[in-house]
């Protein structure tokens, strides 16, 4: 098989796209360039900006949530719903108390 480009990997991995494969090593192919795409985005640091509401602020994508209670560890948060970015650091609470 040729080396695959991005365009035909992104192709692939569409869900909307239909097409029939002699086998599975182009889907897989495909699959492993993904995941090196992805393993290399960044992750994102969810910060307390107000403790009152307890609200948290992604620091890729801005955007703000709240929790009723606890934060984003305390809910089993892994991702940021908006931008997809893996939650590597939560600021301004530790082990599930708010840093004061």
């Amino acid at each position: 098989m040729s080396k695959m480009t991005i365009v035909r990997a992104v192709e692939i991995l569409d869900p909307e796209h239909r097409e029939h494969y002699e086998g599975i090593e182009e889907v897989n192919e495909a699959c492993r360039l993904g995941r090196i795409a992805l393993s290399s985005v960044k992750g994102c640091t969810m910060t307390l900006v107000d403790q009152e509401h307890n609200v948290f602020r992604c620091d890729k994508c801005s955007e703000l949530w709240r929790f009723e209670a606890d934060g984003p560890d305390e809910n089993n948060w892994e991702f940021c719903p908006h931008c997809g970015r893996r939650i590597d650091h939560v600021d301004g609470v530790v082990s599930g108390h708010v840093m004061v």
